[in-house]
């Protein structure tokens, strides 16, 4: 948020130390300055408007529109979110021509100072040298040459926007990883490839996993049903240098950048040439093992719309069954949890070439976020939880979670991975939505339609305690491992950061709680990778039993903890329906796990416990039907002759 160093008025989009406002009294009299002072302005860039009968001019209101947020400063002021709302509905304001950017409005006032000095023929005022066209107004021509009544502030607009929304091209292929003799070898799949333009503020992660499923869409229209393994979890991402040379990008640490940012990256490091550094071109790989692909050299050609998929050497099209398929899908379900290493080591490839200097925009970037949904703010309580008394207390600060009004809407589409929905997925009793909190992504979690206040909480709050309880399981299971030597795939529990909290009902700027939610109390967890690019949520173990034996070192892990829960509690509790997916560090994260229990009444126990009867004939199925006495980490840790006498 921008605010006025002079009278010290916030502007969200003000992008100057002073205001609008305060730059146009300077040297005015009293009078001129009270006059200024009383014409309406903007309450969210300053700018001054001869007639402006709203809190937005219009400019502002698309701007914050495309944004899809609206700061909480804004919300509070009178007819702001009435005014947003009418342009999100499509009434009554027309969309701008041209549609201009908000944060270009900062030329106006060098417009506004040009139109003061310049000498018209109507003010019979002769300049006394020729002085050579403002060089904003030259470019201002140019935009607006399609669109001759555009007026110059108009036009100036329009080519401040221009140079705010410059576009990144991306040009992405397929690459397969085979192995051979001399190591791996990497093969262009050129017929499988995208190019297309991104806005420089959006996301590397984003334009990366939309480039990857634009990728998937072509190669599923050529392999029909063999594209379920080009994924986030399966790609890693290069720079293409040259037909010889590429280097591994850690989208650990690029991911959240720019594109903008990927730009001067590629620069700074020579990735591209002086040709692409002009054109703002960016060539990258999606490389992929060949395990996970079938050989598709004699696969026929379809295009699609955006894609290119030149067609092979042969027309002769194979195929696979379904078991052929799904018994490759199986063996693929191996451990990939540790971090992707580059095809090949090109991470010191040396050049004397200079590095270009890339010029960025001056304008603030936007924050990056995975779903593209409008959120509004709410007003919420935490509500603390006690690992070591196992009790929860309400907290009396307020804090402040972005929901979004148009939640029932996207549950009733039920499209969980599209990028413009709230809805994220459900359960067996709960709906997940999205969520922002503090500038961070959540999973906003609350049970279905038909529960009571009192029923959703209880259901929560035992979801959060499993949460917790297994978040400390876990780190002393995983301690117990290094301690025995043991080498394991990491993983963690959705815990760190999570909260329960309640909406409050008097919240400014909603009239009912239907209009975000079913209840006040929620489970906020933090987001992880649900995007058409990521892998779906993978079971590892059900409710009902643990599952067959394991056939990779994941399972065999999870089957192990479960046992180790069951031992280390003194054979009172066992984790269950363990599941999860890989966080953007490819590490395993489990959420919503489930707990059998000793506890005989029904009464005390949750849906998913289904008491001591099922509590032992869980680990016995474990133990004589499911691989236990075969299962390394089992083994390792002696679970089979370990007793407790006391649980923790």
């Amino acid at each position: 948020m921008g605010r006025c160093e002079k009278c010290s008025i916030d502007y969200p989009l003000l992008n100057t130390e002073t205001c609008f406002v305060c730059r146009s009294i300077e040297g005015k009299s009293d009078v001129e300055k009270g006059n200024i002072k009383k014409k309406a302005k903007c309450t969210s860039c300053s700018l001054i408007y001869s007639e402006l009968e709203r809190p937005l001019c219009q400019t502002c209101v698309f701007h914050w529109v495309d944004q899809n947020i609206v700061p909480a400063s804004l919300t509070r002021l009178p007819g702001v979110i009435e005014q947003i709302q009418q342009v999100r509905n499509n009434t009554q304001l027309p969309p701008p021509n041209p549609q201009a950017s908000a944060t270009a409005n900062g030329v106006l006032s060098l417009a506004h100072e040009y139109r003061q000095n310049s000498s018209q023929p109507r003010h019979q005022v002769t300049p006394n040298i020729s002085r050579p066209q403002n060089s904003s107004l030259r470019k201002a021509t140019l935009a607006g040459a399609a669109n001759r009544t555009l007026t110059k502030t108009q036009a100036v607009i329009t080519a401040a926007n221009q140079k705010r929304q410059g576009a990144i091209h991306l040009f992405a292929s397929l690459w397969i990883a085979r192995k051979g003799k001399a190591g791996q070898k990497l093969e262009n799949l050129d017929r499988y490839s995208i190019d297309k333009m991104f806005n420089e503020k959006d996301t590397v992660i984003n334009a990366f996993e939309s480039s990857l499923v634009l990728i998937r869409n072509v190669y599923e229209k050529t392999n029909p049903g063999r594209a379920g393994f080009i994924t986030t979890r399966n790609i890693t991402f290069h720079a293409h240098i040259s037909k010889t040379n590429q280097v591994h990008l850690d989208i650990g640490e690029l991911g959240q950048k720019t594109m903008d940012e990927l730009f001067q990256f590629f620069a700074d490091h020579t990735y591209i040439n002086a040709s692409q550094i002009t054109a703002r071109k960016l060539i990258i790989r999606l490389v992929i093992q060949e395990k996970y692909l079938p050989d598709d050299e004699d696969e026929q050609y379809e295009g699609s719309e955006g894609c290119s998929a030149l067609p092979p050497s042969s027309s002769s099209a194979a195929s696979a069954s379904n078991a052929q398929t799904a018994a490759h899908r199986v063996s693929a379900v191996s451990s990939r949890t540790s971090k992707r290493k580059p095809v090949d080591d090109l991470g010191n490839m040396q050049s004397e070439q200079q590095p270009f200097i890339v010029r960025t925009s001056a304008f603030r970037p936007r924050v990056p976020y995975s779903r593209d949904v409008i959120l509004r703010t709410w007003r919420f309580r935490k509500v603390n939880y006690d690992s070591k008394t196992r009790e929860f207390c309400v907290d009396g600060t307020f804090n402040e979670i972005m929901l979004s009004q148009k939640w029932q809407d996207d549950l009733s589409r039920k499209e969980g991975r599209a990028r413009d929905s709230a809805y994220i997925g459900s359960g067996f009793s709960k709906n997940v939505f999205y969520a922002r909190y503090n500038g961070k992504e959540y999973a906003f979690a609350q049970s279905k339609e038909g529960y009571s206040e009192e029923e959703n909480s209880r259901v929560l709050r035992a979801e959060f305690e499993n949460l917790a309880d297994g978040h400390i399981f876990s780190n002393e299971f995983k301690d117990n491992l290094r301690t025995s030597g043991l080498v394991f795939p990491n993983f963690r529990f959705n815990f760190t950061d999570a909260f329960i909290g309640i909406l409050q009902m008097t919240n400014i700027g909603f009239d009912n709680l239907s209009d975000v939610a079913h209840y006040t109390e929620f489970i906020a967890t933090p987001l992880l990778p649900c995007g058409e690019a990521n892998d779906p949520i993978q079971k590892y173990t059900g409710n009902e039993n643990v599952g067959q034996p394991p056939n990779d070192r994941m399972t065999s892990l999870m089957h192990a903890f479960m046992h180790y829960t069951y031992v280390m509690s003194g054979k009172t509790l066992l984790f269950c329906d363990l599941q999860g997916i890989l966080d953007i560090n490819n590490i395993l994260c489990l959420i919503d796990p489930q707990v059998h229990s000793d506890m005989e009444d029904v009464n005390d126990r949750l849906y998913w416990d289904g008491g001591p009867k099922k509590l032992k004939s869980y680990i016995n199925h474990h133990i004589n039907d499911a691989g236990c006495k075969s299962n390394q980490f089992c083994c390792g840790l002696k679970l089979l002759n370990t007793k407790v006498e006391h649980a923790n």
